[in-house]
Parts: structure tokens; C-alpha cells; sequence
């Protein structure tokens, strides 16, 4: 019988909703333990780190913790300090497969002030609430976070959200742990990113991604691949004006250059007069950069 997938990672980084979505996909439970602490005692998080201290708060997440990993068929989202407290993060590894979500003290901080972030008692008010500035902000969640890391970093596998939208971070949570299910040791990049497939050469292998709104996230995907660039486009002229701008916009976001090659729509394009002519700017593109 298949166990647990738990979400553990820092607040502001998505645990929740990517729970959520993966136990509505898997048809699983889902367990917050943060709203399991809060229903079971009546009280917000703030209220009993101020009546109970940290100390009597991380014992209450530890029972409920304990207590939901203790089950099967579960999507079990952590606050963003229980990895780090008692021997939780062996309740964790024991009881099902691990993933950390993580991103960058800004886009957490982005997260947190919007409100669309966990609030696990240390989160929120002294990060947000009592910091001088947006610098200070920033330095606290570095440190707090820092201080977690090493537990982070005991999950079976990390997924970025930077950039990424829930759909994105979920699938490639499911990708992972359906790899881990399967007997697979280590995820690819490929199958992390969820390539549609992979087209195999004599020379090498390459991913394909076909997906709704792909083009507007492509940098993240080249970034995750360690592609740095510089990136050739080749489009014909019926989709270029369209389409070229939202990718060119996407790479720029991540410091990847472009340059672009349009060919004619249409079928007489589909040649080898047509094929020579692309190798002969790429290779133009190759000699101005140095390249030999």
C-alpha cells in the first residue's frame, strides 16, 4: 500500500495549495498540520506561540505530526519549522516520501506579504511585521532559513517555485514521487521538469515539452536544465510576431540572449534549400560569438 507524500520547505512556498492540488489528483486526504493544530485547540497559531511559547507549540505540531504519518494514503503539508524540531524529520522519511519545497527570501517575502503564505507561528509576524525595512525582511528570513537548511536538505527531493504556478510545482512534485514509487533512485532533470518526451540521436538526447502557457515559464525550464544561453529561435513568419516577443521576454528574465531565424510559412519552406539556409546562420550566430 502505497504511504505518505509529505510537503515540507519554508513558509511561503507554496506547502498548502501544492498539497491540496496533489490530494485532489491522487484522490488522497490532505492534512495541514498547522489548520490541525489550530481546529483541535481553537486558537490561531499567533495565539499559541504567545500562550505556549515555541517550545509548547512545536510539542502540539509534533503529536499532530506523529499522529498523521502514523496513517497511509496521505498529502501531509508541514509548517515551516517542523522539519527542524525533535526527530521529526525521521517521523517524516519513515512514514512516506519527503519533498521540500524552497524559494529564493525574496519571492517568499513577495509571498508572505501577499498573504499567500503558510504561517507557522515564526513566519509571518517577526519576519514581516516587526522588520525596520524590506531589507530587514529579507536578512531575517535568510537567517531563520538558514538555520532550517539542514533539515531541508534531508527531504528525498526539492522542488524550486520560483517562477512556477501551482500545476507547475504539483506535477513536478507527482513526477518525483511517481519515480520514487516506481523504484527509480534518481529523478532526472528531464523527468523533474516533465518532458513530454524524450528524443534520442545518435549524437544525444533532448527533451520535448508541450504544455498550455509553456512559453511564457520557458526560462525556468532552461535554467533548471543549466542552459545559459545564448538561445537560437527558429519560427516561421505566421507565428512569429506572436509568439517570439513572450519568449524572448521570458529568457530575458533569467539573462538568456536570443537571436531569432524566420522562415516563410507555408509548405515550400519545408526543403533542404530551406535547412541549409539555418545552418548557415547558425553558424554565422557560432563564428561571431568565437565559437570554433
Amino acid at each position: 500500500m502505497p504511504k505518505n507524500l509529505i510537503l515540507t520547505g519554508f513558509s511561503g512556498t507554496g506547502k498548502t495549495q501544492v498539497g491540496r492540488r496533489i490530494a485532489e489528483v491522487l484522490g488522497w486526504n490532505f492534512v495541514d498540520t498547522d489548520e490541525k493544530i489550530v481546529d483541535s485547540e481553537g486558537k490561531s497559531i499567533p495565539e499559541l506561540f504567545a500562550s505556549e511559547g515555541e517550545s509548547g507549540f512545536r510539542k502540539l505540531e509534533t503529536m499532530v505530526l506523529t499522529e498523521a504519518c502514523s496513517d497511509v494514503r496521505l498529502v501531509i503539508s508541514t509548517g515551516g519549522g517542523a522539519a527542524s524540531y525533535s526527530n521529526n524529520h525521521q517521523v517524516m522519511a519513515e512514514s512516506g516520501f519527503v519533498v521540500c519545497l524552497d524559494a529564493t527570501p525574496e519571492v517568499i517575502y513577495e509571498r508572505l506579504s501577499l498573504g499567500n503564505g503558510n504561517n507557522d507561528g515564526v513566519g509571518i509576524r517577526p519576519l514581516l511585521a516587526s522588520a525596520g525595512s524590506y531589507e530587514d525582511a529579507i536578512k531575517n528570513i535568510k537567517m531563520l532559513k538558514g538555520q532550517r537548511q539542514t533539515y531541508y536538505d534531508m527531504a528525498d527531493y526539492t522542488v524550486y517555485s520560483d517562477g512556477l504556478n501551482i500545476e507547475e510545482v504539483a506535477s513536478q512534485v507527482m513526477n518525483a514521487w511517481q519515480a520514487h514509487e516506481l523504484g527509480i533512485s534518481k529523478v532526472s532533470a528531464l523527468e523533474a521538469l516533465d518532458s513530454s518526451f524524450v528524443l534520442d540521436t545518435d549524437s544525444s538526447s533532448y527533451p520535448v515539452f508541450v504544455d498550455w502557457g509553456i512559453l511564457g515559464n520557458i526560462h525556468n525550464y532552461f535554467v533548471k536544465l543549466g542552459i545559459a544561453g545564448p538561445v537560437f529561435i527558429i519560427t516561421d513568419s505566421n507565428v512569429a510576431d506572436i509568439y517570439v516577443p513572450i519568449v524572448q521576454n521570458a529568457l530575458e528574465k533569467s539573462g538568456i540572449q536570443s537571436q531569432v531565424f524566420v522562415v516563410a510559412a507555408g509548405e515550400s519552406s519545408k526543403s533542404l534549400r530551406t535547412l541549409q539556409s539555418i545552418y548557415g546562420w547558425l553558424a554565422e550566430q557560432h563564428c561571431e560569438r568565437g565559437d570554433t
